[in-house]
């Protein structure tokens, strides 16, 4: 990255495949901004909780195991990080600043749920309640880490038309091995509906269009 005050956690989440163990142990020899966290496998959220307890900065950016980062995405983020700030939601197609509240119905209407391509600050996301969910949400799992941040938004949101990040989908990826089903829909609605109950937002208009959307699915 050309922003040079970084740190990379890497989180080898019981990899047993293309000696990831071994190479990013080689990284972190090289590069002393470069940390390993070695763990049983645990799925996506416990390694990103695992990955944010591991670091140590005041802004935190996720990257996807499969996907890749233009060279200057932190430095092209981090201004945008100003004091009135808490996250900086990249990715999208326009630019503008949103309250909490304004940027929390947008989210309800199926937009930016991934947690890649954002710059959180740490306040926002290394909570463990933001983390605490079942563990056999394996899909939407991004729309579900976001919305518990939701609670600890206090300053705006910026959303940003930035492009940086290069989102790869593999025949191997779960979301392809991944069959929808009614009941694991309503699953999702039953955490969505008790999470929004907990952030102390007016998501109303958001969650009734959320709602609405899930049942038409269905």
């Amino acid at each position: 990255q050309t922003y040079r005050d970084i740190e990379v956690i890497l989180v080898d989440d019981g990899s047993t495949k293309d000696d990831t163990p071994q190479i990013c142990d080689e990284y972190a020899a090289k590069d002393t901004r470069v940390k390993v966290v070695h763990k049983k496998n645990g799925g996506l959220p416990k390694a990103r909780e695992t990955g944010i307890n591991a670091s140590s900065g005041d802004l935190i950016y996720c990257v996807d195991a499969d996907d890749s980062i233009e060279p200057d995405t932190i430095a092209s983020l981090v201004p945008l990080m100003t004091e009135n700030i808490d996250l900086v939601a990249a990715e999208e197609d326009f630019d503008k600043v949103m309250t909490p509240e304004e940027y929390g119905n947008w989210f309800l209407h199926w937009n930016a749920i991934h947690v890649w391509g954002k710059l959180y600050r740490r306040s926002v996301i290394a909570d463990p309640w933001v983390f605490d969910f079942d563990r056999s949400i394996t899909v939407a799992e991004d729309f579900v880490t976001n919305l518990r941040c939701m609670k600890n938004l206090k300053r705006n949101v910026s959303v940003s038309s930035q492009r940086k990040y290069h989102y790869r989908q593999l025949p191997e990826s779960m979301v392809h091995k991944f069959t929808s089903t009614s009941e694991y829909d309503l699953k999702i609605m039953q955490e969505a509906t008790k999470i929004v109950a907990d952030v102390p937002l007016d998501l109303r208009e958001g969650f009734a269009a959320y709602r609405i959307g899930v049942i038409g699915h269905l």
